[in-house]
């Protein structure tokens, strides 16, 4: 008999579980499974409401679904700053970062780049990706530039960085995104977002990976697949999703 079951992930951190579920699923033939993208914010509440079967969260839930829901940590996830791949730009400093993203700096020349105008492009309010960027670079709430533009995706971000030199952006860093030609991480403080740095965790903007789920609803297949991905070979295939090992 099959099962189905319903994910939700946000687009960047889907990569994380859909490897290690399409494992999953060689030991479980009768297992099927349908994805959706959704945030980390939506997907716990949809968790909590008992609609979905489990989610991806680079967040912690809010106090409203704390009770409701069983936060299972599975990795972690690593922001970077990125620029596109023709930008001459290879590295910054956390204070450049801040300034760069508040205002103060709006040409790079300004840090060593050539004398053209700084884009700034952020992600939306409610990201999971921008909590993390704001907690680390401005210790707390962000204070972007005015003309900063919102974009809601990874997908949309690469987009706007590819399509402009002057581009500069927040992206979750997967082992696609190091390995995408046309866009570059920058180096923070000294330190590569690179395979070695971040598995040590060497390299400073990283967010914590978590599966939630509500345990009143869980389904044994749900039950499998978190044994499965907290065992040692679950683990070293998110690994290497996320650090492109």
């Amino acid at each position: 008999m099959k099962t189905h079951l319903r994910f939700v992930a946000a687009a960047e951190i889907r990569d994380r579980i859909l490897r290690p579920l399409i494992c999953f699923r060689k030991q479980h033939p009768t297992v099927r499974f349908t994805f959706e993208d959704v945030g980390s914010s939506a997907g716990m509440k949809l968790a909590a409401g008992g609609n979905i079967d489990l989610a991806t969260s680079s967040a912690i839930p809010t106090p409203d679904i704390t009770n409701s829901l069983v936060v299972v940590p599975v990795g972690s996830s690593g922001t970077a700053v990125v620029v596109n791949a023709a930008n001459p730009v290879t590295a910054l400093t956390k204070a450049q970062v801040r300034d760069i993203f508040s205002g103060t700096i709006t040409s790079w020349s300004g840090v060593g780049g050539a004398a053209d105008p700084i884009i700034v492009v952020i992600r939306e309010s409610t990201s999971a990706l921008r909590g993390n960027f704001d907690a680390y670079f401005f210790g707390g709430k962000g204070v972007y530039r005015s003309d900063a533009i919102e974009l809601n995706t990874g997908d949309d971000i690469v987009r706007a960085v590819t399509s402009r030199t002057g581009v500069i952006s927040m992206l979750t860093i997967s082992g696609a995104m190091l390995g995408d030609q046309r866009i570059r991480a920058l180096t923070i403080d000294g330190v590569a977002p690179s395979k070695t740095n971040i598995t040590s965790g060497r390299y400073p903007v990283i967010r914590p990976l978590f599966l939630v789920y509500n345990e009143k609803h869980l389904k044994p297949a749900i039950a499998a697949f978190l044994e499965f991905v907290r065992g040692a070979d679950g683990q070293h295939i998110i690994e290497l999703v996320t650090t492109g090992g």
